[in-house]
């Protein structure tokens, strides 16, 4: 059981550095973060290991009444036992269960073809082009383009971010991947809603496995809303299979 924990422990932290905050504090082994309140995981406090010491409700608290922000727990396998139970004991909310799949590259290149030739793969760092694209497949709001020009731009590790058009120079999806101690991480896969239930996701993923594969990965993970299910159908028809659950724990009633 502490060898899964740490196992999880270890791809949270791949994890963590896929998705870079604006603002983040240590504290004890956590980390406090926040971003402008753009997204759950850029805006709670990554919880592995254990309970820091002195009184870190307090400032955990504080940390996102500064910002005007709810407080969030990011709460996974590897978070201390205790503490989801006492936050929700505390009237903390859960929400957002997220389940993250692992796979290999050579599981995921044995389970789906590569794209055809009339498909057009593009690599790129976060362009303006390419966040106006996984806004508008998203359907997200614009307001949200500053904040996430700030978030790629932070990315530590090896990256890319790709782009898939076909013939026409449509552009069908976008993802990025981000390869990390041999582990590639998948995040912003969306396909175009005219393109969707075609196909094109199957060649994201593999065009995404490639490039990780050229770039030092061997194994992959990736995270996705446990709700989702066309999403999981498709991870799971290309060699991924689940390995855990994360969910938040958020404050305010």
């Amino acid at each position: 059981m502490e060898k899964d924990r740490a196992f999880i422990a270890f791809i949270e932290q791949l994890a963590a550095n896929t998705w870079p905050s604006i603002v983040q504090q240590a504290y004890g082994g956590w980390k406090l973060r926040a971003a402008e309140g753009v997204t759950r995981r850029a805006n709670s406090v990554w919880t592995c290991g254990d309970l820091p010491e002195g009184n870190w409700r307090e400032e955990v608290n504080a940390f996102y009444s500064r910002r005007g922000l709810p407080v969030c727990y990011q709460i996974s396998p590897a978070s201390p036992p205790e503490l989801d139970r006492l936050l929700e004991l505390e009237g903390y909310r859960k929400e957002m269960v997220t389940t993250v799949m692992i796979s290999s590259i050579e599981k995921v290149r044995a389970c789906l073809n590569p794209p055809e030739d009339d498909y057009i793969i593009l690599h790129s760092g976060p362009s303006g082009e390419w966040i106006d694209d996984f806004i508008a497949f998203e359907q997200f709001p614009v307001t949200r383009k500053p904040v996430y020009e700030k978030m790629f731009a932070a990315i530590g590790p090896r990256h890319t971010f790709l782009t898939l058009k076909n013939a026409r120079e449509e552009t069908i999806g976008v993802g990025t991947a981000i390869v990390e101690r041999g582990w590639a991480g998948y995040t912003n896969v969306v396909i175009a809603p005219p393109f969707r239930r075609q196909g094109a996701g199957r060649r994201l993923v593999r065009a995404l496995a490639d490039w990780s594969g050229q770039n030092g990965a061997s194994n992959l993970y990736l995270q996705v809303s446990a709700d989702n299910e066309p999403a999981i159908a498709l991870y799971t028809r290309s060699g991924y299979r689940p390995l855990y659950q994360y969910h938040y724990r958020i404050g305010g009633g």
